[in-house]
This record gives structure tokens, sequence and C-alpha cells, in this order.
């Protein structure tokens, strides 16, 4: 059985809140989308996928950047040339200047958009908690998690944040503030990968590509990277909901971290709630969803490698490459 049939079945709608929802639907959310409602927050919408509306159960857009001040009715949004860029914090010349990609964050318009704290947004749509938090703010990510409400942080299954190691934004909040944050809240680090860039000014850059002929592309490769921002995914503790009443919690805290391939993290928390009462034929349901997981892994003849790339692999890489993967993939299956 599917993660997202098996949430069906049980009548189980995993609640997504993804802020700064530019580019593709969210890799990590695949196996949960079809049973998910999905609100989604991006007042620059250049780059908001189409596809969203038709990808979740239930998808709910709002254009609106999202603030830490419950009284503030408007922000002014910086729009920078990369659609990624752009933020409610403006780009810090003086930290960028040192970057080969500090073109990316010129700022080619401002725009006074509707503003929207977190907890305000959910009392609109009628949405009462969350269980996975996405947020790409481009330097205000700790800001936000500070800002919601203690209900609000204590449904929370899993956090995905971007922070920059250095401050590319003035007033930007970095990784080191957001893991501690984190970890003090009863959050794992689950995953973590970097995102990388050349740390010379584009001078230098152009001058080693005259002097050595190598351009573009090849010579981003070969220049040397050093990690720039964080992409980290944390998921709570697995005895965070053992105790709770009923198990909904319990049933989407399992499927969140199947989501992300930490199979042995779902038995886990099913065993810390068996220890409070019997397990129930739903919990039972997704242990065995995870042990077929394993299995399928090692088993002769099984999708070994199919499962290996989608949960171990694609997870890691550049969003291009995984979208160049799958086209080739699918590709190779229509020929066959």
């Amino acid at each position: 059985m599917k993660l997202d049939r098996f949430l069906l079945d049980h009548r189980l709608s995993p609640i997504l809140v993804d802020v700064g929802a530019s580019g593709a639907v969210h890799r990590s959310w695949r196996d949960l989308a079809p049973a998910a409602t999905c609100l989604a927050f991006d007042p620059d919408p250049r780059d908001l996928s189409d596809r969203l509306g038709a990808s979740y159960l239930r998808a709910i857009v709002e254009p609106s950047a999202v603030v830490a001040e419950k009284d503030m009715q408007t922000a002014q949004f910086q729009l920078t040339r990369h659609p990624h860029c752009s933020s409610t914090l403006h780009p810090d010349p003086a930290v960028l200047a040192e970057y080969a990609f500090s073109d990316l964050f010129d700022v080619v318009g401002t725009a006074e958009v509707p503003a929207t704290t977190i907890d305000q947004a959910l009392a609109k749509t009628g949405l009462s908690h969350i269980d996975w938090l996405k947020l790409d703010t481009q330097g205000t990510d700790l800001t936000l998690l500070q800002s919601l409400a203690d209900d609000t942080l204590a449904s929370l299954k899993i956090i995905e944040v971007e922070p920059g190691y250095r401050s590319f934004y003035a007033g930007e909040d970095r990784f080191d503030q957001a893991h501690r944050f984190l970890l003090d809240r009863g959050f794992l680090l689950a995953g973590l990968r970097n995102q990388t860039f050349v740390p010379v000014p584009p001078k230098t850059l152009a001058d080693l590509e005259t002097r050595s002929g190598i351009r573009g592309q090849a010579m981003l490769r070969r220049a040397g990277r050093m990690p720039t921002a964080a992409e980290a995914t944390y998921i709570r503790e697995a005895e965070a909901f053992a105790a709770v009443e009923g198990e909904d919690h319990v049933l989407i805290h399992m499927a969140c971290a199947l989501a992300i391939g930490q199979n042995a993290l779902a038995v886990r928390i099913a065993e810390l709630r068996s220890d409070r009462e019997d397990a129930s034929p739903a919990i039972a349901a997704l242990v065995d969803l995870a042990v077929r997981r394993l299995r399928r892994m090692v088993q002769p003849g099984g999708p070994t490698l199919t499962d290996f790339v989608r949960h171990y692999t694609l997870p890691f890489l550049p969003s291009r490459v995984e979208t160049a993967l799958r086209g080739a993939y699918r590709a190779m299956r229509r020929s066959s």
C-alpha cells in the first residue's frame, strides 16, 4: 500500500505549510500530497508552479508575505533578479560582493504586498494546526518559528528551514541560531545538505576564466565551492505524541517519518505508543509498510535501485538534476 492511499483510507489529511513556495511542488511531499492539505505562501508569483492545485487533495495559495508581527498589514517585498532570492529583508551588498552569485540578489523592484502571520492564516483558512512546515523565506526562518503560537509549534512533526551560514541579507537569521532553537524544542536533525558556491567576487572569477580558458559551469565546478546555506530537515522526537489523546497525530508523525525515509524512527514512534496502549490496526499497518520498504531494498528481484535512488539519492540532489533524472527514467520506461 502506498502512503497516500493509507492516509486516504484512514481519512487522514496532513496539513503542509509552504512559506516561500516558488519552484516545483516540494519533492519530499510527493508521497503525502494526494492526501494532504497544502497552504502555500509566496508574494512573488514569477516562479509559482501551475501544478500546485492539482498536486494536493486541497491546495490554498496565499499571495502574502509571512511576517512575525501580528499588526502588520503590508510588507515591502524586495524583488530580486532571481525570484528565489526575493525577501522582506534587504540583501547585504557588503557580504554579497564576496561571491560570484551576487547579481542574483540585485533588487529589480519592490512591491508592497499583503502581510500575515502563519497563525492568522491558519485562522483565516480554518486549519487547526500544522503537521509539516517548510520555510524558505530568505532570512527570516527563525523569526517566524519564534512567532508561532505555542499550540502551533507543539503540533509540528517536521520543520524544514534554509538559513544561511552567513547573513546575506541585513538581519538574516543564521543556521546556528535556528539549529539551537529547534534542538531545544524537541526536534532531531534528520537531514542536512548544503547549498554551495564559489566564494570570490565576480571579477576574480572572470580573471580566472580569462587565464584558464575555462568558462561558465565548467569553471564553477572546478574553482572550489564553499557552503553558503543549509537545507535542513528536523523531525520531532519519537515520544512527542505518544501520550496524546487519539492517534491521528501519532499516525501522521509516522507517515511524515516514512516520507523522509526514516523507517526505523516510524517504528520507534509506534513502539512508544504501544507502551501506553495496544497498537491499533492503523499503527500496525504503518509498521508493516515500514518493514516492506526495508525489505524491498534487499530482496532479490525487488525494486532495490529504484527505492534507493528515490529515498536516499534524489532528496540530496539539486532540483534541476532530480528533474532531469526523473525525465530520463520516464523516457526509459516508455521505450521498454
